[in-house]
């Protein structure tokens, strides 16, 4: 764990790996990650001490599992995917979970991560990865693909039920004219000050897209990224950010 300022705040041991990370208001911390074992889960990290603004952040306490491996979503007992992302949203603290065809939301730790809905983005997602929240538009963003895998899009929902599709981000606008990334491995960040949102094209390019609030291309961020397998963008939309 890092302050604003890339300073070193603290560590803990996850697993056999984390997946995805995201973290809610009050600094509890759910970590998508394999077990000893193979076991896939998202555990929940409890925070002992969480000061941010002071630099003083611990989780002393063992974690205990917010989603286990298998879970009741889509009208049917699943397993967790191997690779997928999960987000909170925080302006409820509410967790989702990407399922591939659809996005469930559980309740927050408070609520004991009780499954609230189970039918975002079901019959519009055909295979997908990563999702993101903007909280302060009340959308949520997730990652798919064509039935063939071939080509990867962003589906951006409404946060609220009945969870209208309001766009489709499929890259056509940016100097390539797609994403180049497949099986809907793109992830999602949004800055919620502007409402711009980026898209990593990691996988095949090392490139990550700038898109606005409406999905117009904004710009190419191209460095040496060495992808690694999974990975994910994010922004840092803290106060002293």
């Amino acid at each position: 764990v890092f302050d604003a300022e890339g300073f070193f705040i603290t560590e803990l041991l996850v697993g056999n790996g984390p997946r995805d990370l995201g973290v809610d208001s009050e600094g509890n911390l759910y970590v998508y990650e394999a077990r000893v074992g193979g076991i896939v889960q998202i555990s929940l990290y409890e925070p002992t001490i969480y000061d941010p603004e002071a630099g003083e952040i611990e989780y002393g306490n063992a974690p205990v599992v917010a989603i286990p491996e298998t879970v009741f979503v889509g009208g049917r007992e699943r397993f967790l995917p191997s690779t997928n992302g999960v987000a909170v949203d925080r302006s409820t603290d509410h967790l989702l979970v990407h399922f591939g065809d659809l996005v469930a939301e559980f309740g927050s730790a408070d609520e004991e991560n009780k499954l609230l809905s189970d039918d975002l983005g079901e019959g519009t997602l055909s295979l997908g990865k990563w999702v993101e929240v903007d909280s302060t538009r009340g959308l949520v963003y997730a990652s798919d693909s064509e039935p063939s895998l071939a080509e990867s899009r962003v589906r951006v929902f409404e946060a609220d039920p009945p969870y209208k599709l309001v766009r489709t981000i499929d890259g056509s606008t940016t100097p390539a004219g797609k994403f180049a990334a497949t099986a809907g491995f793109v992830s999602i960040a949004v800055d919620e000050g502007s409402g711009h949102v980026f898209v990593d094209d990691l996988e095949k390019t090392k490139k990550i897209y700038e898109f606005t609030e409406t999905g117009d291309y904004v710009s190419t961020i191209q460095y040496n990224f060495a992808y690694v397998f999974p990975s994910s963008i994010t922004v840092d939309n803290g106060i002293n950010s």
